[in-house]
């Protein structure tokens, strides 16, 4: 299975993610890790996301091949983004689930305030990503991290990757 969680800097997609990676013991992919690998000092260009987008992409395939179930930690604001991502899962004949990360804005402004080890996004960065951000056109769970604990959203995402 391929799970991509999605959502906004400061959103608390990342805790989350590695969160539930480790909870049903899948391989854990951050396009901030991978981005930091690729360049030393990013500058969040165009060309430089689609490069963290492709070598996410290759990472995944490997993955896959392998027989592992693999969470992909992005904002991918554009639904068509997170589609090609999960027309990859077919040819694999594996599921493809999506989870939209939130929060209010008082706590992305205190969370994306604070130095975080692998993003750079600021408020500004947020302000600009919202505007653009689509939902999934298909079947999705949003998780509010602002209202809900971590165990809980863990409880509420098992139960949507064990459905169907």
């Amino acid at each position: 299975m391929v799970i991509i969680i999605a959502g906004l800097p400061g959103s608390g997609k990342s805790f989350f993610a590695e969160k539930l990676a480790k909870l049903i013991d899948a391989r854990y992919l951050s396009s901030d890790i991978i981005r930091k690998e690729l360049f030393q000092n990013p500058d969040y260009s165009e060309e430089e996301k689609e490069a963290v987008y492709s070598e996410m992409r290759l990472r995944m395939n490997k993955i896959l091949f392998g027989k592992k179930d693999v969470i992909l930690d992005a904002t991918f604001i554009k639904d068509d983004l997170r589609k090609s991502f999960c027309k990859e899962c077919i040819p694999h004949k594996i599921t493809c689930k999506t989870i939209i990360i939130s929060a209010n804005e008082e706590d992305i402004k205190l969370r994306v305030s604070q130095k975080r080890p692998f993003s750079d996004a600021d408020y500004s960065v947020y302000q600009k990503m919202k505007e653009q951000f689509e939902l999934p056109q298909t079947e999705f769970l949003k998780l509010d991290s602002s209202h809900d604990d971590i165990n809980l959203m863990l409880t509420k995402a098992v139960a949507y990757l064990n459905a169907h």
